[in-house]
């Protein structure tokens, strides 16, 4: 028998042999920082304040009242996700999954720490876990990605990858080792554990189910997810960093965003579109002035500066563009994510049959790329254009409505009695269809979004990054067409300016209004509905709930108490994962936050889609409505704000990413901005009122187009000469990179050379020792054979035999054969 005493004392012992091992296995990175085997306690080493915060693997992990106090800080500080299992999910299932991602890592876990919350009691209730994971391991994972941190011990600090061996390099003064990652690369270190958390072989389905099947290789959280084992897996808010924020972003959304404090938060991604954003607005300051300008002046002076107002449009395009390359290249050197060239995974909804792949040398899916070129060309562009078709025919019934609108209009205008009903007909009637067909193209575009990611899924493309290429490049085309075709049609084919000047303006407010009403407005209504719904059915389960109460008989509890429900998923080996106190504010959070709609990529598409749009309108006809560029100024600042408020209330935090450009959006924006240069240099020559200058310059209509054409042409040859002269990296930046490249290619040369050196050195040494050995054996045989006056005698009458008997002495060898016999 065991008494409690002894074994709290072996508890004592285990923990200090466990203490004793941690110290062994980095006592490379710690030097000297060491006192008879226990590794001390504070101290300036960082290694050692994070090695004394590394929690103990489950093995050996000891109750907290057992631990000395300070020894660890509370690793669950923060959550950085939460899972959500299904309510009737299998136990064996979920025993094999969260044994997996606490396990180690060369047991083949994610060596993640989870906590569960509290059973609230409710019929379909599932378990929620919080994850995270400890300091170190956090280190680790950001060495194996290879994140990019600032190292402040260089004369000029700048952005290298992250080591754990110099982890001291990456600390400032006033920095503590948790300090080191932001939250938003903590987020995403422990996402990027779970996604690469893969099935092993000799894993074939899932425990408990069948016929839910798994190759090895696949991810576990996919799996899960896809089959409705984990029924929503999101990233949790955390409250104290996001108040930090809060009292900055609406005063500053009109100064200066708090950029540094948003990539923090929420990742690169995020930040990057904040930026573009900013940047756009403050390139739009000279166009609205001068479009300001512009609408103020007398219809003559007008028509004699629209062409200088065109060109000076023009150059704003050119200049923007090519200038926010060279301020993303700043901003990405910055981040370090700036020619972040890595080998990307599979997307998890990759299929294809199971095969050795070439790169990586594992088994992973393959899929012929024939085929998805195949189905790119012959089945996804018939189905855009089919799309496109029917935009067309959209466009076709939207003017002949148009035209009969108009017509009655006119007819109930002249019979109208009063002023009113004269003012509705004349212009609120003609101005409805516009407003229709605006919302037919909102609406459309959303049910295109559809059809292109059924499409994209359809081809089945390797990676993320292609997946997304492809899926932009046909919502781009479709959107782009299904905006500015009943525009194209009035300014080139019917050629009534006044009507497309109201249709600029009617398609510029009415379209960013209804995206801003349903990203923002209609989600909030819709889910402070649901939430008074909850709690209406919560209040209505309560009361039946205390109709059911206990009677005094009834074994299975007290009057006054309900009878506990059975959690059918807690059993021994879950009891071991800790539980979450129910005040934990967290605990509320993740309640909250699981209603909310996550901001995926199609959130993100129609923050910069919204855009896009918005830059065709200003840029396209800015000979027609000069003033676009002042609403949209307006515009933007309002989506700023908007923006800010839907990433705290209407959406899921966002799964940090790390980017290094806007990616596809450049080649969009780029291809607007040529177009605004045709349409505009179109609308000058088609314009009735700069045609008299023909007249006065005996120009036939032939020889007046092709002067708008080469105008056209030369605008152009600008752009792509300006684009090819300044580098979208600047030169500062590019020797801060061929310095580091340099350093990281000579490193492992001089480190090499070291070895050798050490190594050569040992063996001349050794060569030495071993000659001096040899001479002093020779000395002391030769003395004592003087001591023998026989065997001197035998010596010189058979000089053959003593010299046969004598030992015989190797030649001497330089240091490079010796260094070749201990390579052989």
């Amino acid at each position: 028998m065991i008494y409690p005493k002894r074994k709290k004392r072996a508890r004592r012992r285990n923990y200090e042999l466990v203490e004793v091992e941690l110290d062994d296995l980095f006592a490379s990175l710690l030097g000297d920082d060491r006192d008879d085997g226990v590794v001390r306690q504070g101290g300036d080493n960082p290694l050692l304040n994070l090695l004394n915060n590394r929690e103990l693997s489950s093995d050996h992990r000891l109750p907290d009242a057992d631990l000395p106090d300070g020894a660890f800080e509370d690793p669950f500080a923060h959550t950085e996700l939460v899972l959500k299992f299904h309510h009737a999910i299998h136990p064996s299932a979920l025993k094999f999954f969260i044994e997996r991602v606490t396990a180690k890592k060369s047991k083949g876990g994610a060596e993640l720490l989870l906590r569960r919350e509290p059973y609230m009691g409710h019929k379909k209730e599932g378990l929620t876990v919080h994850v995270t994971a400890s300091d170190w391991r956090q280190l680790e994972v950001a060495e194996m990605m290879e994140l990019k941190k600032m190292d402040y011990k260089r004369d000029d600090p700048a952005p290298r990858e992250f080591t754990l061996k110099e982890v001291g390099n990456f600390l400032s003064e006033d920095m503590k080792h948790h300090e080191i990652l932001t939250s938003a690369e903590k987020q995403m270190v422990v996402m990027h554990e779970l996604r690469n958390l893969q099935s092993r072989p000799g894993e074939r389905h899932v425990p408990g189910y069948d016929a839910i099947q798994l190759l090895p290789g696949d991810s576990l959280l996919h799996v899960y997810a896809t089959s409705k084992l984990i029924t929503s897996y999101f990233a949790l808010h955390q409250a104290d960093e996001l108040n930090k924020l809060k009292g900055k972003w609406f005063w500053e959304s009109f100064n200066k965003l708090p950029y540094e404090e948003i990539r923090s938060y929420y990742g690169d991604g995020v930040c990057l579109y904040f930026n573009f954003v900013a940047y756009y607005n403050a390139w739009l300051i000279v166009p609205a002035f001068f479009g300001l300008i512009m609408t103020l002046l007398p219809t003559q002076a007008f028509n004699s500066a629209v062409i200088y107002f065109c060109f000076l449009n023009m150059m704003f395009v050119i200049l923007f563009l090519v200038n926010w390359q060279r301020k993303c290249s700043e901003i990405s050197f910055l981040w370090g994510t700036l020619k972040m060239n890595r080998w990307e995974e599979q997307r998890a909804d990759y299929d294809g049959v199971l095969a050795i792949d070439p790169v990586t040398g594992r088994f992973q899916r393959a899929y012929p790329t024939y085929k998805t070129s195949l189905k790119t060309c012959f089945g996804s562009v018939a189905v855009s254009v089919a799309c496109i078709g029917l935009s067309m025919w959209m466009l076709h019934s939207f003017l002949d409505l148009d035209e009969w609108v108009k017509e009655i209009a006119a007819g109930r205008r002249v019979l109208a009695k009063n002023e009113l009903a004269q003012i509705f007909w004349e212009y609120v009637m003609p101005a409805l269809p516009g407003v229709g067909y605006a919302g037919c193209v909102f609406t459309a575009n959303k049910l295109f979004r559809m059809v292109a990611n059924a499409l994209t899924e359809w081809e089945n493309h390797r990676t993320q990054t292609q997946f997304s290429r492809h899926l932009i490049s046909k919502m781009v085309v479709f959107e782009v067409f299904n905006s500015f075709a009943s525009l194209f049609y009035t300014a080139f084919v019917i050629k009534k300016i006044d009507i497309l000047k109201e249709r600029v303006y009617t398609m510029l407010c009415v379209i960013q209004f209804l995206i801003l009403l349903t990203s923002c407005v209609v989600p909030i209504i819709f889910r402070s509905g649901h939430a008074k719904m909850a709690e209406f059915l919560e209040k209505i389960r309560k009361s039946e709930e205390k109709d059911r109460l206990v009677k005094p008989g009834n074994p299975t509890g007290r009057k006054g108490r309900r009878s506990s429900v059975p959690y059918p998923v807690i059993e021994n080996w879950l009891r071991a994962v800790n539980e979450m106190d129910s005040s934990d504010p967290r605990v509320q959070m993740s309640k909250v936050e699981a209603n909310m709609d996550p901001y995926n990529y199609q959130a993100d598409f129609e923050d910069y889609f919204l855009l896009l749009q918005q830059f065709g309108y200003v840029f396209l006809y800015s000979s027609v409505y000069p003033p676009a560029a002042a609403v949209a100024f307006g515009a933007n600042m309002i989506i700023l704000s908007a923006s800010l408020y839907k990433l705290r209330q209407v959406y899921q935090r966002p799964f940090a990413k790390r980017v290094s450009n806007i990616g596809a959006w450049q080649q969009a924006f780029e291809a607007v901005g040529i177009i605004a240069v045709m349409t505009n240099c179109g609308l000058l020559c088609t314009n009735k009122t700069i045609q008299e200058y023909a007249a006065h310059l005996d120009l036939t209509d032939l020889q007046w187009m092709i002067l708008f054409v080469t105008m056209e042409h030369v605008i152009l040859g600008i752009h792509f000469f300006l684009g090819y002269v300044i580098s979208t990296i600047p030169y500062n930046i590019k020797q801060t990179l061929a310095a580091s490249e340099y350093r990281s290619w000579e490193a492992p040369k001089l480190h090499q050379a070291a070895k050798n050196r050490r190594r050569v050195t040992k063996l001349l040494a050794t060569n030495s020792e071993q000659q001096l050995t040899r001479t002093k054996s020779d000395h002391s045989q030769g003395s004592s054979q003087k001591g023998k006056p026989s065997d001197v005698k035998n010596s010189n009458k058979n000089p053959q035999a003593s010299s046969s008997s004598a030992p015989k002495r190797k030649p001497q060898s330089d240091a490079k054969s010796m260094l070749s016999k201990k390579k052989a």
